[in-house]
């Protein structure tokens, strides 16, 4: 509970960044997501894997994003889709502020953990990851050290069980069935409308999902605590 940053009383938050100055910022989308998932499965999704890393890393998790960059819709098959996006440019820009705003809190570490992977999105989680250094030179004391972000999709941690990314097919209906199996309704899958990848009436378990997850917070986890180590910092203990 006390991870999570909307939660925090002001002395809370100082003390969760003595502890590991980290930030975990959770993306994703609102959007059709097959017919047994919910329409902000990707945000859910990306939010409970960083509950799950900062648990053993240290630091806060801030709230996820919902909105989304270029979602799936549904075209002439009447249906309403539930998918509402916004523009690349209005989410890049409002990306970057939110990343500049973290860091003047005195987070040294920021986390960009996108669930939905469309080419526009993911793109622009990574150029707001490459201009961090230019934001970093114009806020915090004199002296301070560079800020390191970590910014990707979740399955590029998991490319070796397989998992490239789908959309609500296997992958990640096996995801949600183990970190949230009171979303996941697989009787309302009675076609495939909307999922792309394998058929999740068929390949899907709670089972994959745990492995997957695992991890990929094994492996996120990994990355963060190796970017502490290069800025020079260490997880104060508890």
């Amino acid at each position: 509970m006390r991870a999570r940053y909307e939660l925090l009383r002001p002395h809370e938050l100082e003390e969760a960044l003595k502890r590991a100055p980290v930030a975990y910022i959770p993306l994703g989308s609102l959007e059709w997501h097959g017919r047994h998932l919910p329409l902000g499965n990707d945000a859910i999704k990306a939010y409970e894997l960083c509950l799950r890393a900062v648990e053993r890393t240290g630091g806060v998790v801030f709230p996820p994003l919902y909105w989304g960059a270029e979602c799936l819709k549904l075209r002439g098959v009447g249906v309403r889709d539930g998918t509402v996006d916004i523009d690349y440019w209005a989410y890049r820009a409002f990306l970057l502020d939110i990343v500049r705003r973290v860091v003047k809190q005195g987070f040294r570490v920021v986390v960009l953990l996108t669930g939905h992977y469309s080419r526009e999105q993911v793109a622009a989680v990574k150029e707001v990851a490459g201009e961090c250094e230019r934001i970093t030179r114009s806020v915090g004391p004199k002296g301070t050290p560079p800020v390191r972000v970590i910014a990707l999709p979740e399955y590029e941690l998991a490319t070796d069980l397989g998992y490239r990314g789908d959309h609500a097919a296997k992958w990640e209906t096996s995801i949600l069935m183990y970190l949230r199996p009171e979303l996941v309704d697989m009787s309302r899958l009675t076609d495939l409308l909307g999922v792309d990848g394998e058929d999740p009436r068929i390949h899907a378990s709670r089972e994959l999902g745990r492995r997957v997850v695992e991890l990929i917070v094994q492996r996120l986890c990994e990355r963060v605590e190796a970017a502490l180590a290069e800025l020079g910092l260490r997880r104060a203990r508890e």
